[in-house]
């Protein structure tokens, strides 16, 4: 690896203790540093002592609490979709409505750009799926289209990630248009950085944008943007319904109630520290024109496309992220994600440095 992992006993945020020293801290995924703001960490101080600290049952138990239909119900309105469903992490929001989407397809595409949760499960020699090693989306998309042309494969099943956070890019589905129109198509995208990021309380993908034979099913995690353990689908009705009546709905216990209700009655807390997160971007975006540097202007985040960050910046006493992922074996990624805790001498810092760095 290079260097050896550093283990806390406490949050970081605009700082992290490194061995009893204080370092800037540029990791983590928490874009908006919403973990950290007082007046959320007492909101959900609150509902902690009123609600529990979880709930180990079934959401089809008897005994229900009144927070998750609250919660589906703000979702699905706020993301502008006609239902929603709350899971305990967005693994789990995502593995099930591949697993209930698949049941339904002729034939399944997964993107290149594809998260592990949203690899369909089962014999990994199945011919109904269809792993795509295209360089874009487009690609991906031209595949499909000449694989299908003039067979039998009317149910199309499309799964993919909305962005890529790892080498910044967000992608465009707007070549679905060259599908047949007599196909049906779900498509399930993963907008766990994308989502409330990229678009102001919004999911990132403009849905007016897709097909009318494009049935669209959003998977996410609320632990990027929103700072709370819980995986979103936002899908259809009758999607949503299918998905609230498979075992892994069923059989599953929801995510902390206090959670959630925290969320929903600190909504504006999300939008102040966004818009201080777009102050941030605007300064990061007077460098980021770099070839060496790969960055979305909406997206704070910075990977080095060639060489290696970490030494360099550990011993300017910052922290970013590195490490293999998403799997143990992928390359490691020397990474900057600067979020809204950050002040702009903390970005004016860390511009200075990279523009002194020899790549």
């Amino acid at each position: 690896m290079g260097h050896k992992s550093i283990y806390i006993d406490r949050a970081p945020g605009r700082f992290i203790d490194v061995e009893g020293e204080e370092f800037l801290f540029f990791a983590g995924a928490s874009y908006l540093g919403l973990h950290l703001h007082p007046s959320l960490q007492s909101l959900f101080v609150r509902y902690l002592a009123k609600l529990g600290a979880n709930v180990g049952t079934s959401r089809m138990n008897n005994i229900r609490f009144g927070i998750y239909d609250e919660g589906e119900s703000f979702f699905a309105q706020q993301f502008e979709f006609e239902g929603s469903l709350l899971f305990s992490s967005g693994f789990l929001a995502s593995r099930s409505a591949v697993d209930i989407s698949v049941e339904q397809a002729d034939k399944v595409y997964c993107s290149p750009f594809i998260h592990p949760s949203l690899v369909p499960s089962g014999n990994p020699m199945n011919k109904k799926v269809v792993q795509s090693s295209a360089g874009s989306i487009p690609e991906w998309i031209e595949e499909i289209n000449r694989e299908v042309a003039g067979k039998d494969i009317d149910r199309l099943l499309l799964i993919s990630n909305t962005v890529d956070n790892l080498y910044p890019q967000q992608f465009d589905f707007s070549s679905l248009n060259k599908l047949h129109a007599n196909k049906q198509i779900t498509l399930i995208l993963d907008d766990s950085h994308g989502i409330g990021l990229l678009n102001k309380g919004k999911v990132s993908l403009r849905k007016h944008s897709l097909p009318t034979n494009v049935e669209l099913v959003v998977v996410a995690s609320l632990a990027k943007v929103f700072c709370i353990d819980a995986g979103l689908v936002l899908a259809s009705e009758s999607v949503i319904n299918k998905i609230r009546s498979s075992a892994n709905f069923i059989g599953a216990s929801p995510p902390s109630p206090a959670g959630i209700a925290s969320l929903l009655e600190g909504w504006k807390y999300y939008e102040e520290n966004w818009g201080q997160l777009q102050s941030n971007l605007l300064l990061l975006n007077r460098y980021a024109e770099s070839e060496k540097i790969k960055m979305l202007s909406n997206m704070p985040v910075l990977t080095a496309m060639k060489g290696r960050w970490y030494e360099m910046f550990y011993k300017n006493k910052m922290i970013i992220s590195s490490f293999p992922y998403p799997y143990s074996h992928s390359e490691s990624l020397d990474r900057v994600i600067v979020s809204a805790l950050h002040k702009e001498e903390d970005i004016i810092k860390l511009m200075e440095l990279l523009n002194q760095a020899s790549f």
